[in-house]
C-alpha cells in the first residue's frame, strides 16, 4: 500500500512537471513572437544571433552575453501575466494565485541579478532561462495549491512540501540538463550552473513559502479559521488599521497644541473628546463591508450623565459607542492605558485605569465629570466573549452608579463577533446592530451587602434580549456570507457549485421557517452539508445528523466550521442504515437516486422513527407532471453526467409521483402539505405529517 502511494505521489509530481514544461514552452512561444514582431526593440549584436550550423559552440555560448535586447520590460510583464492567469484559471482564487507568485518574481529578480552580475547586461538566453524558471515553478505551484486545497477540503494528509518540492527539483534538472545536452549545449558551464542553480532556489523557496502563506489564510494558531481570510478582508482590515493608527498620531500631535489654547481646560477637554468621537465615526463608517445600525435615537438622552452599560464582543465596539457622543468615559484597563500608538490619547481624554481596582477616590474623581455632564462606560463582562453570548457580569458598575448616584443606561450589541472574531485581526463583512434598552436604577446595598443580586438580574435581561434580538436578525439571509465562506479555497468547483446551489434555495429560507428551532433532524442525502450547517448557523438549539454514501461529499462536510458543535456527519447508505429517532426527516431531491423498489421501504423507515410531532420533507419531482418533467430531467442530466457533481447508483435514474407519496402517507395515516411553486420544473416539496386523532 505505502508503494503504491508513493508510486502515486511521484506520478503526480511527474505530471506536474510535463505541465511546468509545457507553459514554458508556451513562454518561449511568446518570447519568440514578441521579439520577431518587434515588440520589444531589435536584437543588437557583433555576431549573429545563432550560428550558421543550428548550434552554439562553446565559445560561441560563451559570448551570449553580446545579444542584448534593449527593452524587455515588456515581455517580462508578457510572462508574468500568462503565469497570473494560468495559476487564477486553475486555482480559482486571487488569494492563492497572489501567494503563488510571491516566489515566482522572487525567484526571477535573483536570477536577473545573478546574470546581471555575470555579463553586465540583459539578453536574450536569459529570456528563455526566464521563461523556464516561470513555466517550471508555475506548474510546482499548481502542485503545491493542489495538495494544500485537497487537505483543507477533506483533512487528508499531504506529503510534506520540503520533500515533494526535491522531487520536482530533482526531475527539472535532470529533465533541462537532458535538453540542454540534446540541443548541443556544453551542459557545465557558468551560464548553465546560475540558470539551473537560480531555478533550484526558486522551486525550493516556493516548496516553503507557499503552505505558509496559505496556511495564514486558513488557521490561526494552528486552529481553524472560523472564516477563512479573503484579498478583501486582509485590504478592509489594513485600511481601517491604518486609518485609526492615524488618527490616533494625529491627535497625539494635537494634543500639545490643545494645552496652549487659552480657552480653559474643561472646554479644551469637551474639543478633544469631540476630535475622538468624529476620528472614530470616520474609522467606523469607513469600514464599508460592515453596516451599522445604530438604534438609539430618541431612547438614549446623553444629557443627562449616566453608567453606560454594554455586552463585549469585539474591538469594535469602544469605538462604536464612542463615537455616539463627545462626553463619554471609559474605564480602561492596563493595556489600554500603556499602550503606545494611543496611551497618550486615552490618557489625556481623562480615561480612568481600573487595574488597581474600584476605591472612594475614583468615585471621587469620576464624580467631577459627571457633574460636568459625561458618563461613564463600562464593559460589565470585563472581556469580550468568545461567541458572542453574554458572560457573567461583575458588580463596579452598579457600585459606581450608587456612589454617582446616576442611573444605568443598557446597551445591546449583536454581531461584533461575527464581524471581528476574538483573537483575530482580520475583519468580516456582517452587520453590526447597536440597541438601546431602558435605563435602570441601582437599589443602596449596606456596606456588607454587594450587588451581585442586581448584577445577575441585568444578565437576565441581557440574555434575554440577545435572544430576541438574535431570532429577529440571526435569518438565512443573515448567514448567508458566513455558510459561503466556508467553502473558500477548497476548490473553483465546490466554492461556485456553493454559490450557486445556495442562491438558488434562496439561502434555505423555505426550510428554516417550517423547520423548528430546537429539533432532532436527520438530513438523507446531505451532500456537502449546506442546508444542514445553515439550519445549525441560525439555531444552535436543532441537532442534526447528515448522511450521504458520497464519501468526498462527506469528508468535505466534516470539515466546516467546527464551531458548529450540534451537527455532525456519517458516510451511509441509507437502504441499510438504521435511523435514530428524530423530530424532522429530510430527503430532499434523494429519492430518484435510489432503485425504484427502494423509495417506499426509505419512507416508510423514516416514519417508523418520527417522533410525535415530527414531519418528513421530501422533494422530488413529480412525474405525474408530464409536461414539466423534461426540465427536471435535463437538470439531472448535468448534474450527473456532465457536471458530475451527484454520483448515481445505476445507469438511470427513477422518479417517484405524488400520487405514490400521498398512497404511502394514506396507508400510515399521515397528511401530505404539497409545495408547488416550481413554474417551469416538476420539482415538488412534500410535507408529511401524522394525521391527529
Amino acid at each position: 500500500m505505502g508503494n503504491l502511494q508513493h508510486n502515486h505521489q511521484f506520478r503526480t509530481i511527474a505530471g506536474f512537471l510535463a505541465i511546468g514544461f509545457l507553459i514554458a514552452l508556451v513562454l518561449l512561444f511568446v518570447i519568440d513572437i514578441s521579439i520577431s514582431g518587434g515588440f520589444v526593440g531589435k536584437v543588437t549584436s557583433g555576431k549573429p544571433l545563432f550560428p550558421e550550423n543550428g548550434s552554439l559552440s562553446g565559445q560561441d555560448w560563451g559570448a551570449r552575453q553580446m545579444f542584448y535586447i534593449p527593452d524587455t520590460g515588456l515581455i517580462l510583464w508578457i510572462l508574468a501575466s500568462v503565469s497570473f492567469i494560468i495559476l487564477l484559471l486553475v486555482s480559482g482564487r486571487i488569494e492563492l494565485t497572489l501567494i503563488s507568485m510571491i516566489p515566482i518574481l522572487a525567484g526571477w529578480y535573483g536570477l536577473n541579478l545573478l546574470t546581471r552580475v555575470q555579463e553586465n547586461g540583459t539578453n536574450y538566453f536569459f529570456l528563455k532561462e526566464t521563461a523556464l524558471l516561470f513555466g517550471l515553478v508555475t506548474g510546482y505551484s499548481l502542485y503545491l495549491i493542489r495538495g494544500l486545497v485537497n487537505s483543507y477540503k477533506t483533512g487528508e494528509s499531504r506529503p510534506p512540501a520540503i520533500i515533494s518540492g526535491l522531487f520536482y527539483i530533482l526531475l527539472s534538472v535532470l529533465v533541462l540538463l537532458s535538453l540542454l545536452w540534446v540541443a548541443g549545449h556544453p551542459v557545465v558551464s557558468e551560464g548553465t550552473l546560475v540558470t539551473v542553480a537560480g531555478i533550484s532556489a526558486t522551486l525550493a523557496l516556493s516548496g516553503a513559502l507557499v503552505p505558509v502563506l496559505f496556511e495564514s489564510l486558513v488557521y490561526h494558531k494552528k486552529n481553524k479559521r472560523v472564516e477563512p481570510v479573503t484579498l478583501t478582508s486582509f485590504l478592509v482590515s489594513i485600511i481601517a488599521f491604518l486609518m485609526f493608527l492615524t488618527g490616533s498620531l494625529l491627535l497625539t500631535m494635537i494634543i500639545p497644541l490643545l494645552r496652549i489654547v487659552p480657552v480653559g481646560r474643561d472646554r479644551t477637554r469637551y474639543i478633544f473628546h469631540w476630535l475622538v468621537s468624529a476620528t472614530l465615526r470616520i474609522v467606523v463608517y469607513s469600514i464599508f463591508p460592515i453596516r451599522k445600525v445604530i438604534e438609539i435615537r430618541d431612547k438614549v438622552d446623553f444629557s443627562k450623565p449616566s453608567v453606560i452599560v454594554c455586552n463585549h464582543q469585539s474591538h469594535l465596539d469602544l469605538s462604536i459607542i464612542l463615537m455616539l457622543h463627545p462626553k463619554i468615559i471609559v474605564l480602561t484597563n492596563k493595556w489600554v492605558w500603556n499602550n503606545p500608538f494611543y496611551g497618550f490619547v486615552v490618557r489625556f481624554a481623562e480615561f480612568y485605569p481600573i487595574f488597581k481596582g474600584l476605591d472612594p477616590q475614583l468615585a471621587e474623581r469620576l464624580g467631577k465629570k459627571v457633574a460636568k455632564g459625561y458618563s461613564i462606560l463600562v464593559f460589565p463582562e470585563g472581556t469580550r466573549t468568545n461567541d458572542g453570548r453574554i458572560n457573567r457580569f461583575h458588580q463596579g458598575a452598579f457600585w459606581l452608579a450608587d456612589k454617582l448616584n446616576i442611573d444605568i443606561q443598557p446597551m445591546l450589541l449583536h454581531g461584533a463577533n461575527h464581524c471581528m472574531i476574538k483573537r483575530e485581526f482580520f475583519l468580516r463583512p456582517g452587520m453590526i446592530t447597536l440597541r438601546a434598552l431602558r435605563k435602570i436604577k441601582v437599589t443602596s446595598v449596606g456596606d456588607d451587602e454587594s450587588y451581585r443580586l442586581q448584577a445577575q438580574a441585568l444578565r437576565k435581561i441581557y440574555r434575554r434580549e440577545f435572544e430576541k434580538v438574535s431570532e429577529e436578525l440571526e435569518t438565512p439571509d443573515y448567514f448567508r456570507n458566513r455558510l459561503l465562506s466556508q467553502f473558500l479555497y477548497k476548490g473553483p468547483v465546490i466554492e461556485w457549485y456553493a454559490r450557486v446551489k445556495v442562491r438558488l434555495e434562496k439561502n434555505y429560507k423555505r426550510f428554516n421557517s417550517i423547520i423548528p428551532l430546537d429539533a432532532t433532524i436527520v438530513d438523507i442525502g446531505c451532500g456537502y452539508g449546506f442546508l444542514s450547517h445553515m439550519l445549525c448557523m441560525v439555531s444552535d438549539k436543532r441537532r442534526i445528523l447528515g448522511l450521504d454514501y458520497d464519501s468526498e461529499k462527506i469528508a468535505v462536510a466534516g470539515q466546516i466550521d467546527t464551531s458548529l458543535k450540534n451537527v455532525r456527519f456519517e458516510m451511509a447508505d441509507i437502504l441499510n442504515y438504521e435511523l435514530p429517532a428524530a423530530d424532522v426527516f429530510l430527503l430532499l431531491d434523494v429519492l430518484h437516486y435510489l432503485p425504484a423498489g427502494f423509495h417506499r421501504p426509505v419512507i416508510e423507515k423514516c416514519m417508523n422513527k418520527l417522533n410525535s410531532g415530527g414531519m418528513i420533507i421530501i422533494r422530488d419531482a413529480d412525474t405525474d407532471l408530464t409536461e414539466r418533467m423534461w426540465r427536471t430531467r435535463l437538470n439531472e442530466f448535468y448534474s450527473t453526467r456532465f457536471f458530475r457533481f451527484n454520483k448515481t447508483r445505476a445507469d438511470a435514474l427513477s422518479f417517484t409521483s405524488g400520487t405514490i407519496i400521498a398512497d404511502i402517507a394514506a396507508k400510515h395515516n399521515f397528511v401530505v402539505e404539497r409545495d408547488d411553486k416550481s413554474t417551469k420544473k416538476a420539482d415538488i416539496t412534500f410535507v408529511l405529517k401524522r394525521a391527529e386523532k
